[in-house]
């Protein structure tokens, strides 16, 4: 079983960007497993003073990160660039064992988010995570009020989210034959 840590970038209720992961959820292929990490809103603001001794739920995240196989990001575009929130937790994630080398597929929900894609790349490419582009997608979910049972039954969106999924787990079956 290829077991996914979904991430968004979003603190919004509505984000559509977690919508979007919902619905990679209620999607997954046969053999993966996508899980949600809600948690970055509740992360202290990174210090580098406690990295000696991180407190409890930085010490939570780097488990459930080191205990993903990949990680789905979807991540908005805020002032041309990564929102705080989702920036804090990848600072908390650079000195950790569990990241580097991490597969990562990046999902998109605005075309717009053309900066925050960028920056989010350079980002984890400093961070040594591996971006597996056949397993990056990019809709439109701008104006769009579909839920995740919405997206999952879109015949566009829905087969998109599918393919990425798949793509994924070839690449992380033939990374571990």
């Amino acid at each position: 079983m290829v077991r996914l840590l979904a991430v968004s970038g979003s603190l919004r209720q509505a984000s559509s960007n977690s919508i979007l992961l919902q619905a990679a959820e209620r999607l997954c292929p046969e053999g993966v497993s996508v899980a949600q990490y809600d948690g970055i809103g509740k992360l202290p603001h990174f210090n580098p003073d406690l990295l000696e001794d991180p407190p409890e739920t930085i010490i939570e995240l780097r488990s459930i990160i080191g205990q993903a196989d990949g990680l789905l990001f979807s991540c908005p575009e805020y002032a041309r660039g990564i929102p705080g929130a989702f920036k804090n937790m990848l600072d908390w994630l650079v000195s950790s064992e569990e990241f580097p080398g991490k597969p990562v597929a990046l999902f998109n929900a605005s075309p717009r988010a053309s900066h925050a894609q960028a920056a989010l790349r350079l980002v984890l490419d400093t961070m040594s995570a591996r971006v597996i582009e056949e397993a990056s997608m990019s809709v439109n979910l701008l104006s769009s009020e579909l839920s995740a049972e919405g997206i999952t039954t879109d015949p566009v969106i829905g087969p998109l989210i599918v393919t990425a999924l798949d793509a994924f787990k070839r690449h992380l079956d033939n990374q571990n034959p």
